[in-house]
């Protein structure tokens, strides 16, 4: 069929005004992109991305010489209120954000002035982290940025924690999938390692991948670190934490060959303030909840409420998990001294793991030792106790 010149005219017209459309689309998101990198590029040093700059990073705390301590650091806190309710870390554990204060990010944003305070160490730490700072030309709500984040990284079995720039506080909200702030900075880190062992490539480049795709999806800048360097920071981290990760046993054994009842068991540990965990142990904990030692059944049967009454053992074991407190020595001192009332109370004897009983000797090596391990940590900047050296050996 013929084609009238107006036919011919009005297809012409139709194609002209499509690919004038779609040039227009991409020439706004070309201006977008451009203006999102003009506010926020900066030329000064990222402590927490270069694991070079002076005080920071895995590698500069390690190569401190020893006896030399790290430099003091001010860091920006949180408030009090935002920080509790901040659980074990299944990834992040972290609720608690302040809800009016998002409705104020969204009504009236704010950018802030001058360079963006970096994260405290409580939070996130260059040394044990990779931390990706992910900023925004216009402020963006924290549910969208959660729900596109875990679509992105579902596969991956590390610890991650996102914060948010609280502008009009000048400090970091910790986010959770119950958040409801919007921010235009963003901050996520990825544990490097745990006692699980170090990040595999695959967790990096899972970690690495989706956040450029949520940079992509959300017209945001998102300065990327070598997967490699990240990869082999993984590595070393993981080599000192295996080489300090001790936890020193004493154990009470029975003198009756009956063993040991389970109600005068808990009977004694509820007397000394020990409180029976998940874990199938009893802890003393400290005045923040922490546990500073456990007691465990030597028996492969973990202790719980219901079968203590009708359980008996031939022996517990006292356990102090070394870098997780922060007097390695004083703990374990409480602990023995504990250990030694209970055997008297209970008719039992306190022995090595060879069964020989326990004598100075042998407590003074240990307490060298727990000395040695402790001024390791010190010396790497993740002293004993801290929350950094909880959350690497967790």
């Amino acid at each position: 069929m013929v084609m009238s010149e107006l036919q011919l005219g009005l297809v012409a017209l139709g194609v002209a005004l499509v690919g004038g459309v779609l040039a227009y689309n991409k020439w706004q998101e070309n201006q977008a992109r451009r203006k999102a990198k003009d506010r926020f590029s900066s030329n000064h040093t990222d402590v927490l991305l270069d694991p070079g700059a002076a005080g920071n990073g895995a590698t500069a705390r390690r190569d401190a010489a020893p006896g030399v301590q790290p430099a003091p650091r001010i860091e920006p806190t949180l408030d009090e209120q935002e920080v509790a309710g901040r659980g074990e870390a299944e990834t992040a554990g972290m609720d608690g954000d302040n809800a009016a204060d998002g409705e104020l990010a969204r009504r009236d944003p704010v950018v802030p002035a001058g360079p963006v305070v970096e994260p405290p160490l409580t939070l996130l730490d260059g040394a044990i982290d990779c931390i990706v700072r992910f900023e925004t030309a216009e402020a963006l709500a924290a549910p969208l940025l959660w729900e596109a984040q875990q679509e992105l990284l579902r596969r991956l079995t590390r610890n991650i924690i996102w914060l948010g720039l609280n502008a009009r506080k000048g400090a970091w909200d910790a986010l959770s999938r119950h958040s409801a702030g919007s921010y235009r900075v963003y901050t996520v880190g990825m544990q490097l390692a745990d006692r699980r062992g170090a990040a595999s490539a695959e967790d990096v480049a899972l970690f690495l991948d989706g956040i450029r795709q949520l940079a992509d999806r959300f017209l945001a800048v998102a300065e990327l670190p070598e997967r490699e360097g990240v990869g082999a920071r993984a590595s070393e981290l993981d080599r000192f934490c295996a080489a300090v990760d001790v936890q020193i046993g004493v154990n009470l054994l029975s003198r009756d060959p009956a063993g040991f009842s389970g109600r005068a068991l808990q009977e004694e540990c509820d007397r000394l303030g020990m409180t029976l965990m998940g874990d199938g142990a009893f802890h003393l904990r400290d005045g923040d909840g922490r546990s500073i030692f456990s007691l465990s059944n030597l028996e492969p049967e973990m202790f719980s409420e219901e079968q203590l009454p009708m359980l008996t053992s031939r022996g517990v074991t006292f356990s102090l998990d070394v870098p997780c407190v922060a007097d390695g020595n004083e703990a374990f001192g409480l602990m023995v001294t504990t250990a030694r009332g209970l055997a008297q109370k209970l008719k039992g004897v306190v022995v090595d793991d060879n069964k020989a009983p326990l004598g100075d000797q042998s407590l003074d090596a240990i307490r060298a030792k727990i000395t040695e391990f402790q001024a390791a940590m010190t010396v790497c900047g993740m002293t004993a106790g801290s929350p950094v050296a909880r959350r690497l050996f967790s």
